[in-house]
């Protein structure tokens, strides 16, 4: 696996907060538009994409970065929550989340200890195909 830039902390933070600053526009009623970001701003899936590609453009490797669905604020089996998106970065000690929920970059346990209910993330490499979320 090709290695993230040396100051990949840093660059991600920067780029979780440049782009959490964009305005939040839910998409119209019935659609789920998954796109890049503009400065008009987005929803969680397009502050995610977003996110991913100012970091590709920042050097990171493609099989570093993988989008991440959850929900949030459930209460249970019956109710799981809004659904939300994340990006993921592959770090060599763990995998760490932006989240237009939070203003700096946080390990996937924070996550978990905030209530949120771990879906599906993308197969490593920037595949199209979709697995479980599971945190090891």
């Amino acid at each position: 696996m090709n290695p993230l830039p040396e100051n990949w902390r840093e660059i991600a933070g920067r780029v979780n907060s440049e782009v959490n600053a964009l305005p939040d526009k839910a998409d119209a009623p019935g659609q789920d538009n998954w796109d890049d970001i503009g400065p008009e701003g987005g929803d969680c899936d397009n502050k995610a994409i977003g996110k991913l590609r100012r970091l590709l453009a920042e050097g990171f490797p493609i099989e570093r970065l993988r989008l991440a669905t959850c929900f949030v604020g459930g209460t249970g089996p019956s109710n799981r929550g809004e659904g939300h998106a994340v990006l993921v970065v592959d770090a060599p000690d763990d995998r760490y989340v932006l989240d237009n929920r939070f203003s700096v970059i946080v390990p996937v346990f924070h996550l978990i200890g905030n209530g949120y209910e771990l879906e599906s993330i993308q197969k490593a490499g920037g595949s199209r195909e979709w697995i479980k979320w599971v945190h090891t």
